[in-house]
């Protein structure tokens, strides 16, 4: 998938408050072998875009990520959160990467 394609599938994912489309497996446990398997992202493309700006990745719990679309019709729509509540423990976007160098030059 291309990039365009990634951000796409996010974005729709976040439209419907549907969980962030996982990149590691095709099937959850639960699903027959004549179940399609689920579209696989690329975790690069998806940090790719965090890192220009396009979107936010909140990570929590035992890895639940919650993307937050920044750019475009649909900015500040967000995929599904955990559903257990956990604290969010790691943000990947650029907000962050500005916080952390503003917080490396005592700002």
């Amino acid at each position: 998938m291309t990039q365009d394609e990634v951000f796409a599938a996010l974005e729709r994912a976040a439209i419907l408050g549907e969980r962030c489309p996982m990149s590691t497996f095709d099937r959850m446990p639960h699903q027959s072998a004549r179940t399609p398997p689920t579209v696989l992202l690329s975790s690069t493309a998806i940090s790719a875009l965090a890192r220009q700006g396009k979107i936010r990745i909140d990570i929590s719990g035992r890895n639940w990520r919650t993307v937050t679309i920044l750019v475009g019709p649909h900015a500040g729509k967000k995929t599904a959160g955990d559903p257990n509540g956990h604290k969010i423990w790691q943000t990947i976007g650029v907000e962050r990467t500005l916080d952390t160098a503003a917080a490396r030059r005592g700002a």
